[in-house]
């Protein structure tokens, strides 16, 4: 009879490969997610700002061209600020329409900031009531 001389790994070294694996997947999650999150907070100062310059195009073209106001909502009822921003698709994942001047900007973990906007000094403000999102969000 022959004997077959056959390696492979024991339990114990498979229990200390799970282990070593499980305790580099705690370490690495945390900090995916805290990634994310940040992704987040850096995507709505992006589109804030974006919005704010073409609310300062707007109204410096405005100026220009001597005509008054007349831009009551920032969007055509379809797509969100399609009335100051030509391309527009990529905020329809993270902003809503809350009211004709206010827009909410909703993150992956739930919290919920508001931007107001005033038709009277074409800006687009974050709301005070989350004073502590709104200096996370913009510093």
């Amino acid at each position: 009879m022959k004997i077959l001389n056959k390696k492979a790994f024991s339990i114990i070294q498979s229990i200390f490969v799970i282990l070593i694996l499980s305790i580099l997947a705690s370490a690495i999650v945390p900090n995916i997610m805290n990634m994310y999150q940040d992704t987040s907070t850096k995507q709505c100062y992006s589109d804030s700002l974006l919005i704010q310059e073409a609310l300062k195009s707007y109204k410096n073209k405005l100026i220009l061209e001597n005509k008054t106001n007349n831009l009551y909502n920032l969007d055509d009822g379809i797509y969100l600020f399609s009335n100051i921003l030509k391309k527009n698709n990529f905020f329809n994942n993270y902003w809503t329409k809350v009211n004709n001047n206010t827009y909410a900007f909703h993150f992956n973990n739930g919290d919920t900031l508001n931007f107001i906007y005033s038709f009277k000094k074409l800006t687009f403000t974050c709301n005070n009531n989350n004073n502590d999102l709104c200096k996370k969000v913009l510093n």
